[in-house]
């Protein structure tokens, strides 16, 4: 089963909480570790990443409290992100990959290297020569940015969920693949990506949100902002004293 799990994307402590939800229902944090075998100062880290993947809900309350996503919801969810993920490339990558063969024939010699790239800071460096190359093709896709826009949270919107969950509405349909980043109160921008965001652990007060939307065929971007006020609490990545008298007590 954990094995499923992975290749859905699930890491070992992923798979380990998930199914510890799924057999145990709603845990806050200390128990959901003592009974998964993930240790307290990594549960909390790898129940937001299932939270983001789509395999937990957190619940509104303190101490927080985890549930499992119902897995046909969860994973038909998975599977069908990884579905269009790969339909899309089965569309476009085709095209762009025999370009670069038709821009390259007719060369008799070339000291031209294919480098491999591991790592997340060179996540786009292997696509950016089939993108350099495939701007010189026929138009394949329209060039120009997908409609796209920032469905929540609304422009003054107060605020208190931890994390804030930020919902995109992308609109891909004929248009080239685009990727983003975001950053806040004018801080470091994130590595881009395609993924729905959630911010943990906000300042509280007034926060500025900013996307940068990018088309991953001609470089143009675009920027979006959205200003709305924070007022909720910090999560603390270690149970606090409280938590444990709380889930002691469920316990007994």
């Amino acid at each position: 089963m954990k094995e499923e799990l992975r290749e859905l994307g699930l890491s070992e402590y992923e798979s380990k909480v998930y199914i510890t939800l799924i057999k145990e229902g709603s845990l806050r944090g200390n128990k959901l570790s003592r009974l998964s075998g993930v240790p307290q100062g990594k549960v909390y880290d790898t129940v937001y990443r299932l939270s983001e993947k789509g395999f937990v809900s957190i619940m509104n309350s303190h101490p927080k409290i985890f549930k499992s996503v119902d897995p046909d919801i969860a994973i038909n969810q998975v599977i069908r992100s990884k579905k269009e993920k790969l339909d899309q490339m089965q569309a476009t990558l085709p095209k762009s990959l025999k370009q670069i063969k038709k821009i390259t024939q007719g060369k008799t010699e070339t000291d031209e290297k294919v480098s491999v790239f591991v790592g997340k800071k060179n996540a786009f460096a292997p696509s950016q020569y089939i993108i350099e190359s495939a701007s010189k093709s026929v138009e394949q896709c329209k060039k120009e940015i997908a409609p796209i826009e920032i469905v929540s949270p609304k422009e003054g919107e107060a605020l208190s969920d931890n994390p804030v969950s930020v919902k995109i509405l992308y609109e891909q349909g004929e248009y080239c693949s685009s990727v983003w980043a975001y950053r806040i109160n004018g801080g470091k921008w994130s590595e881009y990506g395609d993924q729905s965001i959630s911010l943990y652990n906000l300042d509280r007060g007034v926060v500025s949100f900013e996307l940068r939307v990018k088309s991953i065929v001609t470089g143009e971007e675009k920027i979006l902002k959205r200003n709305f006020e924070y007022s909720g609490e910090s999560i603390s990545a270690t149970p606090t004293l409280s938590e444990d008298q709380t889930s002691s007590n469920s316990a007994n």
